[in-house]
């Protein structure tokens, strides 16, 4: 049986959250309904005050056989309201640890979303570390500094997620933290009526006891139906087996805009994960994960990524990556690619670059606690008010092959950081590992912040 889990989910529903709401509550419900047999899970929620939006009788609820807890869970993300007047981050945490520290089920660690600062309540500071949080920082305005404290007190990791497209991949990243799972595949990507398809492959190591597999996607206009040939409103995923032949069946969750899939001993081999969509409604972004489960009588290969969680603007950004089993001993890698996703225009040359335009706007206030008038609160609102025909906090993505170095470790260096803020960097990689004597592959995603000069 894969490992447990105790996971509490963290949500800011305060009222700056709104460009964030529709891929908040899709992705969280699809983080959500990963969860399997004997793990146990709960939501909070805070703005002002912090609450319990699942947890039922005020304790963790552990996940049986049924599964029914998962759509008790999902209902109650469903049923969240985002129009809070501030942002009380510690006091979301505060509720967390008050949740995992009556959990049986360990290890134990929560998943903190915010748009913003915290601005009332309980300083997170002044909250004891007692379990591990991982921040996600949403979009161009968070406190870094503020975050990436909360994670290294923690003993947690900061993720950035820039756009809400990016939202999913950083849940599949967390998703492979917890220990016997690896992340496989962790891609993100766009269909439209000119590309409404596409087929990613997938090794799965021969030591593997479980697969899971989910596909996310941004719009819950579009619903899962098991037909190969969508029409109208219909999205179609699927999984094909290493033999080319389809994984018979439906998905084992089908959810307003995700599906997930449960395969048990799977055949080792290439496997694919399939998309396809009418194309009648307009585009989609999608998100596919795949995961892979090592029995606790194997050893585990991840993939270790080192790169630096701080720099400074204009620096070049060295990647190193490697493949090893649990005790250290390496894995021969045979192909590795870095991809960097990084501002195209950092926010602090943003405001000079549109200084002008910036001089006749009123700040947008989502919250009472907002109430001071700054050059950055107008950026925010012209950013909202060009989308999304004009982006002028534009992202690029560069990517390169990694090279070998001599003790085996894979390298790469980006020359180009001349934008601050969060540049995201994806390692995918393969190798062949002895023991299990089996293709390994491998995706980790990790977050650099480049600081302004």
């Amino acid at each position: 049986m894969p490992a447990t889990v105790s996971a509490c989910l963290i949500i800011d529903t305060s009222a700056s959250m709104s460009p964030w709401i529709a891929n908040t509550v899709i992705d969280s419900k699809a983080f959500v309904s990963y969860s399997l047999a004997g793990d146990a899970i709960a939501v909070v929620n805070y703005d002002v005050n912090a609450n319990n939006c699942y947890a039922p009788n005020g304790q963790m609820a552990v996940v049986d056989s049924t599964l029914s807890q998962l759509p008790a869970a999902t209902a109650a993300i469903s049923a969240l309201t985002f129009n809070g007047n501030c942002t009380n981050i510690g006091g979301g945490i505060q509720k967390a640890y008050a949740l995992l520290g009556g959990s049986g089920v360990a290890p134990r660690a929560a998943v903190l979303l915010t748009d913003g600062q915290q601005n009332c309540g309980i300083d997170p500071i002044n909250v004891p570390a007692t379990y591990p949080v991982y921040p996600c920082g949403m979009g161009d305005y968070v406190s870094v500094s503020q975050l990436q404290t909360i994670a290294s007190r923690t003993n947690g990791v900061y993720y950035a997620i820039p756009r809400p497209i990016n939202m999913m991949q950083i849940y599949n990243q967390i998703r492979s933290i917890q220990p016997r799972i690896q992340s496989v595949l962790n891609h993100q990507f766009a269909v439209s009526s000119s590309q409404p398809t596409l087929l990613l492959p997938a090794s799965i190591a021969a030591s593997s006891d479980l697969q899971q597999v989910g596909v996310v996607w941004d719009n819950t206009s579009y619903v899962y139906a098991n037909n190969p040939q969508p029409t109208g409103n219909q999205v179609y995923a699927a999984l094909y087996q290493p033999n080319g032949q389809l994984l018979p069946g439906p998905p084992a969750r089908i959810g307003s805009g995700y599906v997930i899939f449960d395969v048990p001993s799977p055949t080792p081999g290439i496997w694919s994960v399939y998309f396809q969509y009418s194309g009648t409604l307009g585009g989609l972004n999608v998100t596919a994960g795949v995961f892979e489960f090592t029995p606790a009588s194997q050893s585990e290969v991840r993939l270790e990524i080192d790169a630096p969680a701080v720099m400074n603007a204009g620096s070049p950004l060295a990647i190193k990556a490697q493949l090893l089993h649990e005790n250290g001993d390496p894995v021969p890698i045979t192909s590795a690619t870095a991809e960097v996703a990084s501002p195209g225009l950092s926010v602090k040359n943003a405001l000079v670059k549109h200084a002008d335009d910036l001089k006749g706007l009123s700040p947008l206030l989502d919250e009472p606690s907002h109430d001071e008038d700054t050059p950055e609160r107008r950026l925010i609102q012209l950013h909202r008010l060009l989308l999304p025909g004009h982006d002028i906090l534009p992202r690029r993505t560069r990517a390169a092959p990694m090279a070998a170095g001599a003790d085996g470790s894979h390298h790469a260096v980006f020359a180009d950081t001349a934008q601050g803020g969060a540049h995201n960097v994806l390692v995918r990689a393969q190798g062949y590992c002895d023991k299990s004597k089996s293709v390994v592959q491998r995706t980790q995603l990790a977050t650099v912040h480049v600081a302004d000069n």
